[in-house]
């Protein structure tokens, strides 16, 4: 039986960055809505596949 879990993390990573504003072209083959997932809706940007663990609604960064 689990009773607690202790974890950190030290960072390492890029941490939090803007997010991009500027609307591209979406590829015929990405289903941009499956991508996303649970994450709210947001137009497409390649910056968000590009480093997707880096952004807080789509990863952990470093600890994950």
């Amino acid at each position: 039986e689990i009773l607690d879990v202790h974890a950190w993390n030290t960072g390492g990573g890029p941490g939090e960055r803007p997010y991009p504003t500027k609307v591209h072209d979406l590829p015929d083959y990405l289903k941009w809505d499956l991508w996303l997932g649970p994450a709210a809706y947001r137009p497409y940007n390649s910056r968000w596949l590009s480093g997707w663990h880096g952004w807080r609604d789509f990863g952990t960064n470093q600890l994950g």
